[in-house]
């Protein structure tokens, strides 16, 4: 049903002549008529009868009139919803995030978009780099921001921030702070890692491949404050992102190891769907965080 037609009948219905639903329309009559043919013709039934000059309901046309009412009451608030969403006076955000820039990174930018558009709804997936990136391709989330480069063909990747690898222990560890530590004495060392799907762990069991060597882990765990956690109380080393530890390194809660030659340095990702248009949220929400970090 065309709903330029729906109108003109309306108009027609309510003025009882097609000489005033023209001049109200801005239309001709013989354009107003055309446009009640075609409707009658969608529709199989006659709309109007003739009265003189004006012209009245048929029982079609006063049934189709009350629901034309009510079609073009829902199309003007679809019309009015879509129009806030674009405007950020409604609709959701759904977002998510792996460790390193869902903790360290994307709060910031959330406060900072929340002051601007409170009456946007926000969804945030906290998870690991792989899992995000999948919630990206089922279409579970509009924008993931993750650690790794996309593998799937679906997502498109743009870097928002850089970012370093370090390895890191406790004050009182034999490695600590030390101006040089040979990688040998590093592998020696008990290893508190990543789950498998971070791309911390990723990035450091890459390095030691290309150099035929391997550090098997003693302990996993989901999180990057548990490794954190772990490895001030001294279950061994641990590999984790600057952003992470600033606090702990500038308390001396935590202290580096430093490997010559060792520099894992890494691109932090806003991933999205690559054939599915972004909603208005998540366009000024991805553009924000791009802003605020391009620095980084």
């Amino acid at each position: 049903m065309n709903t330029d037609c729906l109108e003109t009948f309306i108009t027609a219905a309510r003025l009882g002549s097609f000489t005033a639903a023209a001049a109200a329309r801005h239309l001709t009559q013989p354009a107003v008529s055309r446009q009640v043919r075609r409707l009658e013709e969608d529709l199989g039934v006659k709309l109007f009868a003739q009265s003189g000059r004006n012209v009245r309901l048929t029982n079609e046309g006063t049934i189709l009139f009350q629901h034309g009412l009510r079609i073009l009451a829902e199309m003007e608030n679809a019309r009015s919803s879509l129009s806030a969403v674009g405007q950020l006076r409604g609709g959701e955000l759904r977002i998510g995030a792996s460790s390193t820039p869902g903790m360290y990174l994307v709060p910031g930018a959330l406060a900072q978009f929340r002051k601007r558009y409170p009456k946007v709804a926000i969804r945030y997936q906290l998870s690991n780099s792989r899992v995000i990136e999948e919630m990206i391709v089922h279409g579970d989330l509009d924008v993931g921001f993750v650690g790794d480069p996309p593998a799937s063909e679906h997502v498109e990747a743009r870097a928002f921030a850089a970012d370093r690898i370090v390895i890191v222990a406790a004050p009182d560890h034999p490695l600590a702070g030390r101006r040089s530590t040979t990688i040998e004495q590093v592998l020696a060392a008990p290893y508190v890692a990543r789950e498998e799907g971070s791309a911390t762990r990723r990035i450091l069991e890459q390095w030691l491949r290309e150099r035929r060597k391997y550090w098997t882990p003693f302990l996993e765990l989901g999180s990057v404050e548990a490794v954190k956690q772990a490895v001030a109380a001294g279950l061994g080393l641990g590999t984790v992102s600057t952003l992470a530890v600033e606090w702990e390194l500038h308390t001396k809660r935590l202290a580096l190891v430093r490997v010559p030659g060792m520099k894992l340095d890494r691109d932090l990702f806003a991933v999205c769907r690559r054939t599915v248009p972004l909603s208005a949220a998540a366009r000024v929400f991805l553009d924000l965080t791009r802003k605020r970090y391009e620095d980084v």
